[in-house]
């Protein structure tokens, strides 16, 4: 999905009538916002399988970006916003008892209002925040032998990080104000 002024986008992705988890997917999604077309923005993407993809690459103005995997494992996500209001969260899990390995998530927000939360559930996770500018705020909740990382670099900052299980390991970096 490419979008430019005005954004919203919406994907769901499973497999077969009955919605079952599929294999190999992918999803991205890129927005423009051009202030004279409004300040929408908006991504949703929901992927359940495994070998899942996600991406959504956002520019300017209302933002937010909500990926949510359902996955067993190898799933990937990433959410790029560049400025203005901006949220983001992911959310990988294995759903109904199933143990999810090997997913990872990145969240790259540059400027404004800043927020981010990622939420992953299983072994072998790796998570990586970078936010460089303004209100900032970070979240990662995690289970067994995971990792994350969290750079932030300037304005209010906040950073949290809580990790259950063994084998986990994480990395805050905060710079300014």
């Amino acid at each position: 999905v490419d979008q430019t002024g005005n954004n919203r986008a919406d994907v769901t992705q499973q497999a077969g009538a009955a919605n079952y988890p599929g294999l190999n997917q992918s999803a991205t999604v890129t927005q423009t916002s051009v202030p004279a077309d409004g300040t929408e923005n908006f991504t949703s993407i929901n992927q359940s399988g495994t070998d899942v993809d996600a991406m959504s690459t956002q520019n300017g103005r209302g933002n937010r970006a909500q990926v949510a995997q359902t996955v067993e494992q190898f799933g990937a996500a990433s959410i790029n916003q560049d400025g203005d209001f901006n949220v983001a969260q992911i959310d990988q899990n294995g759903g109904g008892g199933v143990v999810t390995t090997n997913a990872s998530s990145s969240i790259t927000q540059t400027g404004n209002a800043n927020l981010v939360e990622t939420f992953q559930d299983g072994d072998g996770a790796l998570t990586s925040v970078t936010q460089l500018g303004d209100q900032n705020r970070a979240e990662v909740m995690q289970d067994g032998d995971s990792s994350s990382t969290i750079l932030q670099d300037g304005n209010v900052n906040e950073a949290a990080v809580r990790q259950a299980g063994a084998g986990n390991s994480s990395s805050v970096t905060q710079t300014g104000n």
